[in-house]
């Protein structure tokens, strides 16, 4: 085999267990009087007397000694590494005192005294051996009896090992479930699992040249609610080593089970946009000023939703392939918000508003086919009925009218599909994937009031509606520059929710109540109105409670999981200066819903 780099001269008499330092080079000693004693001492010998000199050992010098020669030296590793045997052979002009083969600490030595050497064995438990000094080579080694020695070494194995490694979150608090590959065409001999720099496992893979391992980490060193570094390092019987890290989140909330009545919450992806954090949030996240790509975020959101009872998840898009929106749901694949069935809000009025050269029609067919290609797409994907709900929300947009804006969309709607009934038909059809087609939510602010006191102006609104499969309405009493009292936000949205309820009957068609905590946007420099409604966890279990009351199915939606532009928002965080925490999500978690 070929010689890696010689070593040290330490080393070299380290192999051959001497401390002695010995000569690079033989030397001629001095010889007792050995001629003829009638010969004059002065006078040279003749051509006769040398050469008997030199035979008898007499005074003439001796050869130059010549270091040991290794002629072939070889090592193959056995048992999947852990045994290597060896072979070494060597000659010298006088004689070889020692011959040895090492590895760390192990050792093999013969003491031959002949100028010809063979040694064949085996060194075992090599996984075992000290390798501080030498790692991972195996020395040869001879020295003659002038204490010359000559050495070569070569490493038996120089490839590393490879390792891969998957994690998760288990539903156990401060749990990690973790599967780790790993595989070496020699030998394999442990792997270590660090968390956080804390070795927490060490398993024991000698004699296998591959290993699967499941493993469940439950330990002092795990962080729960937070990102944690995992580490596998993976050694070989030679003592070469390979690592892979990645971060993993751990759950703190135990997921709540079998809960009587769905709670979905709106989630808006877009706060990273143009400086929206600074400019439109009126408080801040628990979580700081994320982004959509923000596993931390995403993963705290998804254990912080099944922990307290949010049961669906309904993303709010705009605008077709927006970047925020699609970071969204490649980055929840990888997070425990993946475990929430996910629902569609579509805002078609912010829709119709950024729709750049679009026309109105091609932005609606294209946010239509948007939703039908990509987020029907998604994995869990929230269903009604069996069907992918598709919420419209400020559906009124399409046939209110009452502003230049709302009059050209109207307008174009009804160019191009004639009435509002054929609309709500194409909008369906549009959607429907494979034959099955959407569950249709209309999303039609305080619809419910106004039919309660006169349904006679709301005919157009009710064409479009009566093609959905149910209603449902936003936050409720917010008065451009006033401060509404939360007693008169009850009074407001209690009879909004008696009028949706009674407008659902008589279409027999769904009614999803929505409530929210909150109004305030003050403090928003984006899109603010200067309207308030004074925050409030008993406020926020009163609306809960008059949704129960006038739901027709088993299912009640938040406005919002996090529109800290309107301060609506229940994810933890502070507003106004006070932290509130789990607050609002203690309220959902402890809701106790009577029969629709």
């Amino acid at each position: 085999m070929p010689p890696d780099e010689g070593l040290s001269r330490r080393h070299m008499l380290a192999v051959l267990g001497t401390g002695a330092v010995f000569p690079t080079a033989g030397c001629a000693g001095d010889s007792d009087d050995g001629g003829d004693d009638d010969q004059d001492d002065t006078s040279p010998p003749d051509e006769d007397d040398a050469d008997d000199t030199s035979q008898n050992g007499d005074d003439s010098p001796t050869p130059e000694n010549e270091p040991p020669e290794i002629l072939d030296y070889d090592v193959e590793p056995t048992d999947f590494g852990t045994r290597l045997l060896v072979t070494l052979e060597g000659e010298d002009n006088q004689e070889i005192e020692r011959a040895a083969i090492s590895y760390g600490d192990l050792r093999i030595e013969e003491t031959p005294e002949s100028p010809s050497v063979s040694v064949e064995g085996a060194l075992t438990d090599i996984h075992e051996a000290d390798l501080e000094e030498t790692p991972g080579t195996v020395i040869f080694a001879l020295e003659d009896v002038e204490g010359e020695v000559t050495e070569k070494t070569t490493r038996p194995h120089t490839g590393s090992p490879s390792v891969s490694i998957e994690s998760a979150a288990t539903t156990n608090p401060d749990e990690l479930a973790l599967a780790i590959e790993a595989t070496d065409e020699i030998g394999l001999y442990r792997i270590q699992v660090d968390v956080n720099g804390n070795s927490v496992e060490q398993i024991d893979v000698t004699g296998s040249a591959e290993t699967e391992q499941e493993l469940r980490i439950d330990a002092d060193g795990v962080s729960d609610g937070k990102m944690n570094e995992i580490t596998s390092r993976v050694r070989n019987t030679f003592g070469t080593t390979q690592d892979t890290t990645r971060d993993q989140y751990v759950r703190e909330f135990e997921p709540l089970e079998d809960q009587d009545t769905e709670i979905g919450a709106v989630y808006l992806p877009f706060f990273e946009n143009k400086g929206r954090w600074a400019d439109c949030a009126v408080g801040e996240s628990e979580a700081g000023r994320y982004t959509m790509d923000d596993h931390h975020a995403l993963n705290r959101h998804g254990d912080l939703m099944n922990g307290f009872g949010i049961s669906r998840v309904k993303i709010d898009y705009s605008v077709p392939n927006d970047p925020l929106t699609d970071s969204f749901f490649s980055t929840r694949d990888e997070t425990l918000l993946s475990e929430i069935p996910l629902e569609v809000l579509y805002a078609i009025s912010n829709s119709m508003k950024f729709r750049g050269e679009n026309s109105v029609v091609d932005q609606i067919e294209r946010s239509l086919e948007y939703a039908r290609d990509t987020i029907f797409e998604q994995p869990n994907l929230g269903t009604r009925e069996g069907k992918p709900v598709f919420d419209i929300w400020n559906l009124r947009t399409v046939t209110w009218g009452g502003d230049a804006f709302s009059l050209e969309v109207k307008e174009s709607v009804l160019d191009e599909w004639g009435d509002f009934e054929s609309f709500g038909g194409y909008m369906r059809e549009t959607l429907t994937k494979d034959g099955t087609e959407p569950y249709m939510i209309a999303d039609t602010s305080d619809l419910g009031r106004l039919y309660l006191q006169d349904s006679s102006g709301i005919s157009e609104i009710l064409e479009l509606v009566q093609t959905f499969d149910a209603v449902t309405n936003w936050t409720g009493k917010n008065v451009p520059g006033e401060t509404t009292p939360r007693d008169e936000a009850l009074s407001f949205q209690e009879e909004n929710f008696q009028g949706y309820n009674q407008l659902a009957n008589d279409l027999n068609i769904d009614y999803i109540p929505r409530v929210y905590p909150s109004f305030d946007d003050r403090e928003n420099d984006c899109w603010g109105d200067d309207r308030y409604t004074p925050r409030s966890t008993e406020f926020f279990r009163e609306m809960l409670n008059l949704a129960d009351q006038y739901r027709t199915v088993d299912q009640i939606d938040v406005a919002t999981w996090n529109d800290w532009g309107e301060g609506h928002q229940i994810e933890p965080g502070e507003h106004g200066g006070e932290a509130f925490g789990t607050e609002y999500l203690e309220v959902v978690k402890e809701f106790s819903p009577g029969d629709a």
